[in-house]
């Protein structure tokens, strides 16, 4: 974020030398910046509501693969594995990622015996 203060401040020093040489007044200047603040200000808050949007939407698909896997456990019979949602410290793509394996290998079944505790498992003799 470093850069963006020196972005701004590079601009400002860069349009206060062009304002003197053309010999705007402060009121001429005054207005120019507030002008700018307020372009400034909208892109910020244009971005934050993007980026927030992108959070919101990281949030959903972590609550659908929530319930997909509660369903199919419940679907097959089983209880959710024991830790499955225990794990959710990390950042939202990390929990995502942690829940979309979870997921394929719930929807696969090749993989429902690691799906199964071990303790669940029952020996063939």
């Amino acid at each position: 974020m470093n850069s963006v203060s020196i972005m701004l401040k590079e601009t400002s020093n860069s349009l206060e030398r062009i304002w003197q040489l053309v010999g705007y007044s402060q009121a001429e200047k005054a207005a120019q910046v507030g002008a700018l603040v307020g372009a400034v200000k909208e892109h910020c808050q244009r971005k934050v509501q993007e980026e927030n949007a992108v959070m919101e939407e990281f949030k959903h698909s972590i609550d659908q693969h929530k319930v997909e896997i509660r369903e199919t456990s419940k679907a097959m019979g089983r209880p959710v594995p024991g830790g499955v949602f225990d794990g959710s410290n990390g950042t939202l793509t990390e929990v995502l990622e942690r829940l979309s394996e979870i997921v394929e290998q719930v929807s696969h079944p090749k993989m429902l015996f690691f799906f199964v505790p071990p303790s669940s498992r029952r020996r063939r003799r």
